[in-house]
């Protein structure tokens, strides 16, 4: 969510991108979604030289504050029961109108991959959890017979559905206006098959 990441790093780690010359290394931070945090910087992967092209990806990119009083009513019981005053929904939006904006300003072209719904949102990520979850059960087992897989918290259905909350007021807001703004818009199926792409001039 917007207010979780460093965007002063990642707006450097773009200019030395940009501005590297062929033998300059820049390392990129790596994010482990299973133990939601970046991986230690030792990890990181090393691109050298300038990058010709810079591909940013990620849930939130290029969202924009809603108004103001868009904000007043919760919609859904995250919203309604842990954040009744609408303060983690007002600090999301003051980080869209502030660093967030100036850091998404600074895109070239957007591409919105855009899902059918909110609900194929919730399917999704619960598939990517189910996924997780079977990909530890079948890691190879160490000499001593535990899973040579670290330790992750895979979440339950509804810990999912529950995380989901967190992003649905910005993805809604996503869904109805970024299709109209996008450079390249390109709708996903349920299935997830890929339309062809609509380019807006």
């Amino acid at each position: 969510m917007p207010g979780t990441h460093d965007v002063e790093l990642g707006q450097q780690v773009i200019e030395r991108l940009r501005a590297a010359q062929p033998t300059d290394q820049t390392p990129i931070p790596m994010f482990d979604k299973s133990v939601d945090d970046r991986v230690p910087r030792a990890e990181w992967p090393v691109f050298q030289g300038a990058a010709q092209v810079i591909l940013l990806e990620g849930w939130c990119v290029a969202a924009r504050p809603e108004p103001d009083q868009a904000l007043q009513q919760p919609l859904n019981p995250l919203e309604s029961e842990e954040d009744m005053d609408g303060t983690w929904r007002r600090t999301v939006n003051d980080c869209l109108r502030g660093s967030y904006r100036r850091f998404f300003d600074d895109l070239d072209t957007l591409v919105m991959l855009k899902a059918p719904s909110m609900d194929s949102v919730r399917e999704w990520r619960t598939l990517q959890e189910h996924k997780l979850a079977e990909k530890i059960k079948n890691a190879p087992k160490s000499g001593d017979g535990s899973s040579a897989a670290p330790s992750l918290r895979i979440m339950t259905d509804a810990e999912v559905d529950r995380f989901i909350m967190h992003y649905e007021r910005v993805t809604r807001a996503c869904l109805t206006e970024m299709p109209e703004r996008a450079n390249v818009l390109i709708e996903v199926a349920e299935d997830h098959s890929l339309g062809l792409p609509q380019f807006r001039t």
